[in-house]
């Protein structure tokens, strides 16, 4: 990989994910924005998930692995990648996801576009069961922004509208460095949720 700066590095934490790590990093080395660099942090995996990483890699340079010597979960494994993060947007994905070929390109357009810090958008939830899935926002499709209050307004019980914290945005990373923004990592579960609200309170809003 040469020196400059990539426009994006997207995040992976991984235990076990082996059965999918194939099809969920090719969706990401296939993206329309090439400019890119995959950090993939094994948390400890007993798998074969690290042989299928460093076979990947072996196929594109812009994949760089890390291992865990133990299991510290994912708020360990994806502070470990953000310290070695050197794109100007940070995207986290899981090892068992897809991502649509021309995302990472629309999403940086439209950060760049409105001046967003971060920049979010739809998730279709899926399973092997169900391949087509289902649309996560649902109807809402104007875009708009949203507030720490705001953010926090959409996880609340009964709210009327899709919590927000599911979504998997678009970060600048100047923005994380300004905050000193990291994972709790003593959160094994809504660890993204309070990282989000940890930028949101610095006064930053969600595209």
């Amino acid at each position: 990989m040469n020196d400059q700066r990539p426009d994006v590095s997207v995040i992976v934490a991984n235990y076990n994910g082996a059965a999918h790590l194939r099809a969920a990093l090719c969706s990401v080395l296939d993206q329309t924005l090439t400019s890119l660099e995959v950090l993939v942090v094994d948390d400890a995996s007993s798998d074969g998930s690290v042989r299928e990483i460093r076979a990947i890699a072996a196929e594109d340079r812009r994949v760089r692995l890390f291992t865990q010597l133990k299991n510290a979960g994912p708020g360990a494994a994806r502070n470990l990648a953000l310290a070695q993060a050197r794109g100007r947007w940070l995207a986290v994905f899981d090892s068992d996801d897809l991502m649509a070929p021309d995302r990472l390109e629309r999403l940086v357009e439209r950060a760049m576009q409105d001046g967003a810090q971060i920049v979010a958008d739809d998730l279709q939830v899926f399973s092997e069961a169900d391949l087509v899935g289902r649309s996560f926002l649902g109807n809402e499709r104007e875009a708009r922004w949203v507030d720490l209050a705001g953010f926090i307004a959409t996880s609340r019980m009964y709210a009327r509208t899709p919590n927000l914290g599911y979504l998997k945005p678009l970060i600048s990373s100047d923005l994380v460095t300004r905050c000193r923004a990291r994972y709790r990592e003593d959160l094994r579960i809504g660890e993204d949720y309070d990282f989000m609200l940890q930028l949101l309170a610095s006064g930053a809003r969600v595209r």
